[in-house]
């Protein structure tokens, strides 16, 4: 694990075991919370970022793109082993999916995640499809999220041992998290990504799917914040790699004084992750 004190970032590599085989993937939460920090992460953008950053009219839409870069490109140079983050792009696809540009990279992929000033990211291969999102649980939501969940689901809400809303929120991000691995969003039917049960592991819930029945989602409530990460259902995830997960978001309460996490400035709203 690699821990940073400015901004705040923790880093992790695991290994994911399929059959004979093993991968390794990448994980790297930030918190960014000062002005001098986020303007910091500048510095990093590749020159094709710089250009598209230079374009940005809106303070929190330049944050959450270098917040967003600087958390991919963490993860990127973890699977790398050292430092080459001028060797590392990027880019945009045509539905917004963030992709891996990197000679030193072929056939990895990435996903992108920030809520406030959170940001998460993942480097897997392709081989290995997978999704992150990260969802701050707000009261004010609620409903809106109640309306788009199916009856069924509701009903899991009994063997929840969280209160209501945290459930509705643990729903949400794993909807958004498997639909990163499909590179579509939330823009296709709800319906889809129904949620069929969910079990409770010793750090976090796993979530299976009724008509996606190839992946299963965890995820991870650290204080007021949800986290979700989508895989095959075929990798093996121990409890030690899960632990993994997890110690990454709690590791970012430890470094420097405790990032308060509850309170959100209203500087940055969720938005498309790009």
């Amino acid at each position: 694990m690699t821990l940073k004190r400015y901004p705040r970032t923790v880093i992790n590599r695991l290994r994911l075991q399929v059959d004979d085989r093993s991968y390794e993937v990448a994980i790297c939460f930030c918190w960014c919370a000062a002005l001098d920090e986020y303007l910091s992460l500048s510095h990093d953008l590749h020159e094709k970022e710089r250009e598209r950053f230079d374009k940005m009219d809106y303070e929190r839409r330049r944050k959450s793109y270098l917040l967003g870069r600087h958390v991919g490109r963490s993860a990127a140079s973890a699977v790398i082993g050292h430092d080459q983050r001028s060797d590392i792009f990027i880019d945009q696809g045509v539905f917004h999916q963030p992709i891996l540009v990197s000679p030193l990279l072929p056939n990895m992929q990435l996903s992108i995640s920030h809520c406030d000033d959170l940001g998460a990211a993942i480097v897997f291969p392709e081989a290995v499809p997978m999704g992150i999102d990260i969802e701050r649980i707000c009261p004010g939501k609620k409903d809106a999220i109640e309306s788009v969940i199916t009856e069924w689901e509701k009903e899991l809400a009994r063997n929840f041992p969280f209160d209501y809303e945290t459930f509705l929120f643990c729903l949400w991000s794993a909807k958004e998290s498997i639909s990163k691995v499909f590179k579509t969003g939330l823009t296709a039917s709800l319906a889809i990504y129904e949620v069929a049960s969910l079990e409770r592991g010793d750090n976090e819930f796993t979530l299976y799917y009724k008509n996606i029945f190839q992946y299963v989602t965890a995820v991870f409530i650290i204080h007021h914040y949800v986290c979700a990460v989508t895989y095959p259902k075929n990798v093996v995830l121990n409890s030690e790699s899960m632990l993994c997960f997890r110690r990454s978001l709690q590791e970012l309460w430890q470094v420097n004084s405790q990032p308060d996490l509850t309170q959100s400035k209203g500087q940055i709203l969720k938005m498309q992750d790009v």
